[in-house]
């Protein structure tokens, strides 16, 4: 009994130093309160990668726009090292921290409801993988699509990696 109760306070206290951790935040890191939107509409403005931005000298915020009128796919082009990962997973955050109801690193964000969140943004190379790079990315890729639905958000990232680059974006597409 003394033993169910030590757990329970425990997970309270838990549950509490994340509420105080997330608050402090908000304050020290200029976190904005998203908006939930209904109706499939993703709008950021000035997002941040909140750990990007405390590993570099300079960081760019940047935009992000996806609705209807806008188109739902998104396909990032340019070259090495010009953010693109980046971009992919501060979206990725941004959504996730918007759910689990903490403030985000935006100026302004409306986040689509979202009910899960596929990544497929690293390939792990390895003798005891019998899939080649490029077999390891269309098994994520189906797997992503036939658990989605329409209110999932998908971020894929250099599919075909491993393959020559205009036959990777002639398969993605």
């Amino acid at each position: 009994a003394e033993e169910d109760l030590l757990f329970s306070i425990s997970g309270l206290v838990a549950q509490l130093d994340c509420l105080i951790a997330l608050s402090i935040a908000a304050e020290d890191l200029r976190l904005c309160r998203p908006a939930l939107s209904m109706d499939g509409e993703t709008i950021i403005e000035n997002g941040r990668h909140l750990l990007q931005e405390m590993c570099v000298d300079t960081f760019i915020p940047n935009h992000t726009e996806c609705h209807v009128q806008a188109g739902l796919v998104k396909i990032l082009t340019g070259p090495n090292y010009s953010g693109k990962s980046v971009y992919i997973k501060q979206v990725g955050l941004i959504t996730l921290m918007a759910h689990i109801g903490s403030f985000v690193p935006a100026d302004n964000a409306t986040i689509a409801l979202t009910d899960r969140i596929f990544t497929a943004i690293t390939n792990v190379d390895s003798v005891n993988i019998t899939q080649s790079t490029f077999a390891q990315d269309l098994a994520h890729i189906a797997t992503m699509t036939r658990h989605a639905t329409e209110r999932s958000l998908l971020l894929i990232d250099e599919f075909g990696n491993g393959t020559a680059p205009q036959d990777g974006i002639a398969l993605l597409v």
